[in-house]
């Protein structure tokens, strides 16, 4: 078996999206109240007797009784959102272990707090639309003054789930003005199905992913398209002092509707390219990149992060493993520079794009070369498969 999620636009009416508001601002102030007292317990008793998260979740049962908002939320998934702050406060204490950037989990506003999370089949039913139709259903179920009722919320299943899958948990998330619910499914190990053969990738910021056969795949301008609507619209935001303005309020969704766009437009691409390779080949060689220290280059650094490398290959290697096929890693040292037709280094700069070889006399694009030098490398240390 295997977990994956799928992610669906939903469509709340006014009282279901009043309702979705009341109940984020609800599990906020439940996560800040229940850092606080971890922040308390641990500067009074220290680590040895610090609180833990079933302590919390049995005070937030007796609360419940006798407060109407947290009586209104479904009691397992005020329980989730203890278990991530939970989760959070582990993994500060563990990075702390290691000596890296530590960050403690900090307290969320209401607009800063965007999800929620619904355990399997409790306060929850998904109806998935009937044939030939996209538009499902999501029913919530709560208690007000002891009686259950219900809001109905539309789903727009762009894609249908799979066959003989079972619900685990969903979340329901906000991003800027618009509303997704996220369905955790366990799905049967499917039957290997991806391609044939082996290719070696070079990602790059001219092209975004150049294959080892000469093809390149995808672009690399998904902020450079939207940046002149970015800039007036952080302008705009800019100007607006009052914090808790309406104006500075609709100012700012407009802002996160492009910087939405932009991560989309960045997610699809990510997703084809990697769909197309995996596809068509068994094995994908790509470069080991150390894109942390590559953004330090105050001249690439946008251009870079714009790009997306290590979010793509996470894309690539999930896909890949669902398939049956595989991603290997290749060190990233001269792959431009050494010749793929004879082993020769030619050092050449950044703005050279063209490889020309004075021992062999080979001649071919910058990046082909060194994809043919990512897929030579891979099958150096893969020689069997």
């Amino acid at each position: 078996m295997q977990r994956r999620t799928f992610k669906y636009y939903i469509r709340p009416n006014k009282t279901a999206e009043r309702y979705l508001v009341d109940v984020l601002r609800t599990h906020a102030r439940v996560y800040n109240e229940a850092l606080a007292w971890r922040i308390h317990s641990y500067d009074v008793y220290g680590r040895a007797g610090s609180i833990n998260v079933n302590d919390q979740a049995k005070f937030l049962g007796k609360q419940r009784k006798s407060d109407p908002w947290l009586g209104d939320c479904n009691a397992l998934s005020l329980h989730l959102t203890l278990r991530r702050l939970d989760e959070a406060y582990k993994a500060f204490f563990r990075r702390c272990k290691k000596g890296g950037p530590a960050g403690f989990p900090k307290f969320k506003s209401a607009d800063q707090f965007n999800t929620i999370h619904f355990a399997q089949n409790n306060g929850y039913k998904v109806f998935p639309p009937e044939d030939g139709k996209k538009w499902g259903r999501l029913r919530l179920t709560r208690l007000v003054d002891g009686k259950k009722t219900h809001h109905e919320i539309r789903v727009k299943f762009h894609r249908p789930l799979p066959d003989d899958c079972k619900q685990k948990q969903i979340s329901i998330s906000r991003d800027g003005n618009r509303w997704y619910l996220c369905i955790s499914l366990e799905i049967p190990d499917a039957t290997p199905t991806c391609g044939t053969g082996s290719v070696g990738v070079d990602l790059g910021l001219k092209k975004f992913a150049t294959l080892s056969t000469g093809e390149a795949l995808g672009v690399t301008n998904t902020l450079e398209s939207q940046l002149p609507k970015l800039r007036v619209a952080q302008r705009a935001f800019d100007r607006k002092k009052n914090k808790r303005s309406n104006r500075r309020r609709r100012s700012r969704k407009r802002r996160a509707a492009i910087h939405r766009k932009i991560r989309n437009t960045r997610n699809d691409q990510h997703h084809k390219v990697a769909k197309e390779l995996v596809d068509r080949y068994g094995m994908v060689a790509v470069e080991n990149l150390n894109v942390e220290g590559m953004i330090k280059n105050p001249k690439l650094a946008r251009r870079i992060a714009d790009a997306g490398w290590s979010q793509f290959i996470n894309t690539l290697t999930s896909k890949a493993e669902q398939r049956g096929g595989r991603v290997v890693a290749v060190p990233p040292h001269y792959t431009s520079q050494e010749c793929s037709g004879c082993g020769e280094l030619v050092p050449k700069s950044l703005s050279v794009r063209t490889h020309r070889c004075p021992h062999c006399g080979l001649v071919m694009d910058r990046d082909e070369n060194a994809a043919k030098n990512i897929l030579n490398r891979a099958l150096e240390m893969e020689p069997d498969k």
